[in-house]
Order: C-alpha cells, then structure tokens, then sequence
C-alpha cells in the first residue's frame, strides 16, 4: 500500500495522508494544522493561503480541538496561544478544550489549559464539566488534578455526578476515589 503524500503549502513541507493535526478547508486544500493557525494568525484576511476562500470559524474551532486530541504539548501552546483560546467554546455541543483534554486523558495538556485560565468547572451544553468528562472515561490523574485545581465533583450531567458516572462505566475504583474526596470534603487524597 503506498502513502499519498502531498505538501502543505504554507511550510512546504510534505503531509502523509493519514497524519494527525491536518487540518482540509471547504475549497479542499489541506495545510498542517499549525500552519494554518499560523497563517491565519498573521494574515491580514482570514482565507485559504491557496485560493483566498473565507475560512469558517468552526473550521479553526475545530482546528484547535483537533491539535488537543492529536498534538502534544508543545504543539498546544502553538495552537492556543492565548485565553481566550483556552476559554473557547464550541458551539455546538458548548465544550471547552479543557472537555476534550480531560475526555482524552491528556493530563499534560489538561495542566497546560487550567495555568493558562481555563474554567475547571465550565459546564458544556448537555451540563458536563471536564471533571465529569474524566471520569467517564476512567482518567484517573486527570480527575485528582481537576479535583485539585477547584473541579466540584457535585456537578455532573444533571442528577448524575462524576463519582456515579464513573461507576456506570465501570470504573469502580475511580468512583470509589470520588466518594471518598467528597467525604473528606476536598481535603487530603484519599489512596
């Protein structure tokens, strides 16, 4: 099988066709991911580098979530590299890239976005928080760092918590984890 490999216009340099953080426009030119911020950064009009088409907004909101669940830390401060950024909300399902980080269990990125001032206890459209989305996913260390950085593991997806999430998905440890935090009321780490 052999690899399609074409060049992203901005640095020059070749993309293989299956290689995370590219991200394709609606005129179907592709461009690394953070080329493309880059350039659109830089650039006086918001359009592709090729064609000059409008960029939509939610092709670079979705650039940045792309980069979180794809990138590694450095490629993150790359791509958000600024509050506002960090505070942005998709606004479909109203996540933050701290959801997607803390959904991933990208616990270096989930510490990167909470010092750059991302909200730990923002709630997304269906009423998780990154906490929330942690312990659905069984991510243990990023649940105890969010727990220490001031998440609320009282609020959950409507009547559903972290702690009975957690448990839903299997993750009886993680739950048992959160019932003892709660129980201790946030003080200490329980083991």
């Amino acid at each position: 099988m052999t690899t399609e490999v074409t060049e992203c216009a901005i640095c020059l340099h070749e993309m293989e066709r299956h290689e995370p953080s590219q991200t394709r426009l609606e005129c179907n030119h592709k461009f690394h991911a953070l080329c493309l911020r880059k350039h659109i950064q830089t650039a006086s009009e918001r359009g592709c580098p090729l064609c000059r088409k409008r960029i939509d907004r939610r092709i670079i909101q979705n650039n940045v979530y792309n980069c979180i669940s794809n990138a590694n830390t450095q490629q993150i401060r790359e791509c958000l590299n600024s509050e506002t950024e960090v505070r942005m909300i998709d606004p479909m399902w109203e996540t933050t890239p701290l959801h997607i980080a803390a959904s991933r269990g990208k616990l270096a990125i989930v510490i990167y976005l909470v010092e750059m001032g991302a909200v730990v206890n923002a709630r997304a459209k269906m009423q998780h928080t990154p906490l929330y989305m942690a312990a659905m996913h069984g991510h243990r260390q990023v649940v105890e760092y969010l727990l220490s950085n001031g998440a609320n593991p009282r609020l959950g997806r409507y009547e559903i918590t972290p702690e009975m999430i957690a448990r839903q998905q299997g993750h009886t440890r993680l739950a048992d984890y959160l019932s003892t935090w709660q129980i201790m009321g946030g003080e200490g780490r329980p083991s």
